[in-house]
């Protein structure tokens, strides 16, 4: 280790420092209020000269003295003594570190000079150490002489190893507000330097933090939950976006911030240059996840947004191999509907086989639901994709089938069917539309269930498509509500002829006896009596006692309208029905008037 050969000071001589004038340590701290975090060399500073004669092992050796400081602060176990040990050697003048534990620095005296003393140690600022080492090539350190006649030796280090340091450390101790504190007033200042004084690329890098301390100083942001400063950092500077994000922790750190920021376009860049630059590097399924959220959350989010969504979800499949997870699926489509694009709704919603969604998963139902919610073909498309086993124009598509998956339950087909049908009635698709969907059902053997059709303009295709129609009620009788609605009497009495005819298990009693009731208002007393005397006729014993009587009120009226008062005697007491409804003054007054004519 070399140190200047010089006579050692006798003990009874007083210690002065080996600078001109001596430090007012006391004054200092009058300052520490200001400026705590940054370096502040001395006006009467006497900088360090480069020493070019050195012999390699003291290079070393002297390397070694400032790596085995640096480990030190690295394990220092409280902030405090971190506070204490940077406001010593931020002043920028030698100092010396003692062998003790735990860690002690304080300013070097003659004292410490001589042979066989440890090394001298100072920093200096950051800008100033890069105009000292413009000729050689260091970043960290590098041996100087200083002193009244540069004769002794000292370690001159980077202001920026320091500070690195000190952010790792209070990174370490979670005193995250110091980590950040130390990064970004260094970092501030680092970039006034860069303006002001136009340092050449050299010095830039000199300057530079090194990544590791750009990563503890996001995972110090992180935990103090500061997207926002996470984000500006890599707004607009695609240089650092390359540099830091290149591994896969710092872009986890960058890309949660940019959903919490709802920043998706930064969220596609961070994704991209690591795959760009960073080839090898395996990014897990959750980067793309939270890239893809971002852009679904993005406060501006427009139609830019949607396709860099749907961009990151082809990457994350082609590139990473990954599968879409179903809500995100969902709400690409959702998204896509909602902003008028249907094309890129029904793109992404084709890609479901590959994604490996299951048909009867409420995600995929949610996709569907959402779809009927727009009058467009977009429905109509998804369900032929779907069942491509029953349309025409898929039917050579053999890869598409082999890429579907099978329905193991039967059950599942015919809710969604069902669910889609209801869907499509519910907002008033075209019937071209629901005839193809009915064709499906038909196909498959599905039976119609909780669906409606609010309008149609013929009932004739029911006689092809028995199947949907066969032992369900839900739907006739939703026919016949619209039916009665519209005032279609001949469709209204075949409804109920061919409901007879199937032998529905559950009648819609209160939608005929509000049809007959249509049918009294307008006079059409004979089909009253008709479509009365076939459900008598025709009805289960079940079914007849679901008969009320609101229904025999009107039965027995449209008898008396028509001047057969015979029948009306004839059905009451064949009917039981002074029995049955014995405090009935409806039906009470009509058998009482037609006995009196």
């Amino acid at each position: 280790m070399l140190n200047l050969r010089r006579a050692r000071v006798p003990q009874h001589q007083s210690q002065r420092l080996i600078w001109s004038r001596a430090s007012d340590f006391v004054a200092w701290l009058g300052l520490v209020a200001k400026r705590v975090l940054r370096p502040h060399p001395p006006a009467d500073i006497s900088l360090p000269a480069f020493k070019r004669s050195l012999d390699p092992r003291e290079r070393k050796a002297a390397a070694h003295a400032l790596g085995r400081f640096s480990l030190e602060i690295k394990h220092v176990p409280s902030s405090t003594q971190l506070l204490d040990t940077w406001q010593v050697i931020s002043q920028c003048r030698p100092f010396v570190v003692d062998k003790e534990k735990p860690l002690q620095v304080r300013l070097a005296t003659t004292e410490d000079v001589g042979d066989d003393r440890t090394w001298l140690l100072q920093i200096v600022p950051a800008d100033i150490f890069a105009q000292l080492s413009v000729d050689i090539s260091t970043r960290a350190m590098f041996v100087g002489s200083t002193g009244p006649d540069q004769d002794v030796d000292v370690v001159v280090a980077n202001e920026a190893l320091m500070v690195g340091n000190l952010v790792k450390a209070f990174h370490q101790l979670n005193e995250h507000k110091l980590a950040v504190a130390f990064f970004e007033s260094y970092d501030r200042d680092r970039r006034v330097w860069l303006q002001e004084h136009q340092l050449r690329q050299a010095a830039k890098n000199v300057t530079q933090l090194p990544r590791a301390v750009y990563s503890c100083y996001l995972r110090s942001l992180a935990a103090l939950k500061q997207s926002k400063k996470i984000v500006r950092l890599f707004e607009n500077d695609e240089h650092q976006l390359e540099r830091i994000c290149s591994t896969v922790p710092n872009l986890y750190l960058l890309l949660h911030a940019c959903y919490s920021e709802k920043n998706g376009e930064l969220a596609r860049q961070a994704i991209d240059t690591i795959a760009r630059f960073s080839p090898a590097a395996v990014i897990p399924l959750g980067c793309y996840e939270l890239a893809i959220r971002s852009n679904l959350r993005d406060r501006k989010r427009d139609e830019r947004e949607l396709v860099t969504a749907i961009h990151l979800a082809k990457a994350l499949q082609n590139d990473g191999g990954y599968t879409l997870k179903p809500d995100i699926w969902s709400g690409l489509i959702k998204v896509s509907l909602n902003m008028k694009r249907p094309d890129l709704a029904l793109e992404v919603f084709k890609s479901y086989p590959r994604h490996c969604i299951p048909e009867y998963q409420i995600n995929f139902r949610q996709a569907l639901r959402a779809a009927c919610r727009f009058t467009d073909s977009t429905a109509l498309d998804m369900v032929r994709f779907c069942w491509v086993n029953y349309c025409e124009e898929y039917s050579n598509l053999k890869t598409l089938l082999e890429e579907r998956k099978a329905y193991q339950d039967a059950i599942f087909e015919t809710e969604l069917l069902n669910m889609v049908l209801w869907e499509m009635l519910k907002h008033r698709h075209a019937v071209p539309s629901l005839v193809q969907v009915l064709d499906v059902m038909e196909a498959t053997r599905s039976k119609g269930g909780a669906v409606a059709l609010r309008r149609t303009s013929s009932l004739k295709f029911w006689g092809e498509r028995p199947s949907v129609l066969s032992g369900q009620g839900f739907l006739v009788y939703l026919l016949l509500e619209e039916c009665v609605e519209q005032q279609w009497d001949d469709e209204c009495e075949f409804l109920v002829d061919y409901l007879l005819e199937l032998g529905v298990a559950r009648v819609p009693v209160n939608t005929i006896v509000k049809m007959m009731g249509s049918n009294e208002v307008r006079g059409r007393f004979e089909a009253n009596v008709r479509i009365g005397e076939k459900l008598l006729e025709s009805l289960s014993q079940n079914n007849r006692l679901k008969l009320r009587d609101n229904f025999y009120e009107r039965f027995l009226m449209s008898y008396f309208r028509l001047e057969q008062f015979d029948k009306v005697s004839e059905q009451h007491a064949k009917l039981n029905l002074e029995k049955r409804y014995p405090h009935n003054e409806v039906i009470r007054t009509i058998v009482h008037d037609a006995a009196a004519q």
